[in-house]
């Protein structure tokens, strides 16, 4: 399976982790780096983010949506998005999998495709607002460029979508994801993050990875639990925890045990984290 993983800016050091557990975990992999960095690694193939056809990127720089905001991650994690289409039209991959520096996957590909749809950008959610890159599979590009169509015609009428869907308030890449899906549920496959029975393998939108990592740059911060998001709230009111054990993680949950496919590590420290082989 082709991997496409992006960062512009400085690469983390943590960046190296992620790639490598990717070749362990899923060997017949092929990984591509979008960045505009000169970063080296013997895991990927580099595509230069300057180099990148401007398809949707030209109407995004002239929406400028996030003109004035002084955290630079609103505007990259947006142009993502677009990076991620742009690239897979160069290589001429029709699908991919996708998703943040941060996150460990402990499953490969073929032992997950039964959760996914084809045709459908299959993604992670959060909570009721935010649909989020813990895990993803674009399975389809002509899918995956309606999506991006969408979105830009959302910043194109932003002052509404931010007053229908988000009390009037600045939307980020994950809010506009989870308008898209609302608008164009057909679009999209929302991945399983809860055991509810229905899937033996859970993905972890951050929630997971909170709860056995801590927060970041918050001390002490590890077990964790957010009840804005959908996992918080369901182990706060069904009492489950996730454990990590033999270098996996899993959820034990009414006498059966769920498998955690990856985890999203907000405190970065994914060392601590590295599966086995």
């Amino acid at each position: 399976m082709n991997y496409l993983l992006h960062f512009n800016g400085e690469v983390p050091n943590y960046a190296e982790i992620c790639m490598q557990t990717i070749r362990n975990i899923d060997p017949d992999s092929k990984i591509y780096f979008i960045t505009d960095q000169d970063f080296k690694s013997k895991y990927s193939e580099n595509i230069n983010s300057n180099d990148i056809s401007f398809q949707y990127i030209k109407e995004l720089k002239e929406i400028d949506y996030f003109e004035g905001e002084q955290n630079p991650l609103w505007d990259t994690s947006l142009l993502r998005i677009f990076y991620l289409h742009n690239a897979s039209k160069l290589l001429k991959i029709d699908s991919f999998v996708h998703f943040d520096l941060d996150v460990l996957i402990f499953k490969a590909f073929k032992d997950l495709k039964e959760n996914f749809q084809k045709n459908k950008l299959n993604i992670t959610p959060l909570n009721e607002n935010f649909l989020i890159f813990g895990y993803s599979y674009v399975d389809g590009l002509k899918n995956y460029s309606n999506i991006c169509s969408k979105i830009l015609e959302i910043l194109e009428n932003v002052n509404f979508y931010e007053k229908k869907y988000y009390n009037n308030n600045k939307l980020n890449e994950m809010v506009l994801l989870n308008i898209a899906y609302i608008e164009n549920p057909d679009m999209f496959n929302v991945l399983n993050t809860i055991p509810d029975g229905t899937s033996s393998i859970l993905f972890d939108g951050i929630s997971y990875g909170q709860y056995l990592g801590g927060i970041d740059k918050k001390r002490f911060s590890k077990k964790s639990i957010n009840i804005a998001h959908y996992a918080g709230r369901s182990m706060q009111s069904k009492g489950f925890r996730p454990k990590f054990k033999s270098s996996r993680p899993y959820i034990k949950y009414n006498n059966k045990i769920y498998e955690i496919a990856n985890l999203h590590i907000h405190k970065k420290n994914l060392i601590k984290f590295i599966p086995s082989k």
